[in-house]
């Protein structure tokens, strides 16, 4: 029976390899973006948490509701360090926070979904 990546859901095989983190199985891909699966919505768009990773590197995270992305710097085994804002929502809701370096905790507990750049004060 074949198994899927705990993060991405695509198949495993000798080419994505296989890994141990945090008790999941996942793909060398997603080896050190498990913790995703504790970021329970988005912090832009409020939608239930479905991201995906995107890019060169496997150290950018895309919503795949609003098309925010975030640039993840991780510690040892995984854990992150930093998450900066890459590129805003796709509807081009607060552009003034790329750049945004904040915890991974910050993120996870942020609520921006009805925030404009008006009502934000800028």
């Amino acid at each position: 029976m074949a198994e899927f990546c705990s993060v991405c859901e695509k198949k495993l095989s000798h080419w994505t390899g296989k890994h141990k983190r945090r008790g999941l199985t996942v793909c060398g891909n997603c080896e050190y973006l498990v913790f995703i699966k504790d970021w329970k919505h988005c912090p832009l768009c409020g939608s239930k948490a479905d991201f995906e990773s995107k890019g060169l590197g496997k150290y950018y995270l895309r919503c795949r509701n609003c098309s925010a992305e975030w640039k993840v710097e991780v510690k040892v085994m995984g854990e992150p360090e930093k998450i900066t804002l890459h590129k805003p929502c796709a509807d081009g809701r607060l552009t003034s926070l790329v750049g945004t370096s904040q915890s991974f905790d910050w993120w996870t507990k942020a609520d921006l979904k009805g925030i404009t750049e008006e009502t934000k004060g800028g």
